[in-house]
């Protein structure tokens, strides 16, 4: 018998699917909106540990440390519970989660230090 020439399959290489997923990712939002989400997680992220930080210097007590963080605990446990619902998704969970991700933060954080000192 002979076969379907409509039939076929490709086989794509790990790096190839990364950036297939990765150019996919711009038919969602696009490459401002992608870094201003980053930066402004990674801004509200440096603020609350500088808060905690500076509060763990003085604090006396667990209370004075919530105080401290009042300002983003409620956002905090709501974005928490939004994600246990599905009503909010983070991509690392979806990508696999943190042992998935992991091992390409560990490359590109060394490939970019590299950078930095590399002759």
């Amino acid at each position: 018998p002979g076969k379907d020439p409509n039939r076929h399959s490709v086989e794509y290489s790990p790096e190839e699917l990364r950036l297939m997923a990765r150019r996919g990712i711009l038919t969602v939002a696009d490459l401002p909106s992608l870094l201003g989400v980053t930066a402004d997680m990674a801004a509200i992220n440096g603020h609350a540990w500088a808060t905690l930080l500076g509060a763990l210097q003085t604090a006396t007590s667990v209370e004075e440390l919530r105080t401290a963080m009042t300002p983003f605990i409620p956002q905090y446990v709501q974005y928490a519970e939004d994600i246990a619902s599905g009503d909010a998704k983070m991509p690392y969970i979806e990508k696999g989660g943190i042992d998935t991700i992991m091992p390409e933060i560990k490359a590109v954080g060394t490939r970019v230090a590299e950078y930095f000192t590399s002759g």
